[in-house]
């Protein structure tokens, strides 16, 4: 399961590249596991993962990358949860 980049621009590209990264080295959460709400951009990942609407980020900004980087995460997360329960019903 792959993240696909939904930008063109290269800034907004590697912006967006950058939090799925942050996410998938654990750097989104806190020690103990909670959602790291600590900055504007981490914030606003956070919402785009959990499906809070984008009232925010106004579009071509870094925290409009955070925030579609999130919908992404939220996306390959659902999608690998459901591999994972059809795995287990087949057995």
């Amino acid at each position: 399961m792959t993240i696909k980049n939904p930008f063109s621009d290269e800034k907004m590209r590697k912006l967006f590249d950058g939090y799925v990264s942050l996410f998938y080295e654990g750097k989104m959460r806190n020690p103990d596991g909670t959602p790291n709400h600590g900055g504007a951009s981490r914030c606003m990942f956070w919402r785009g993962y959990d499906g809070t609407p984008n009232l925010l980020a106004p579009k071509g900004s870094p925290n409009y990358a955070a925030f579609r980087a999130g919908q992404a995460v939220k996306r390959v997360v659902k999608e690998h949860i459901e591999v994972q329960r059809r795995k287990v019903v087949r057995r």
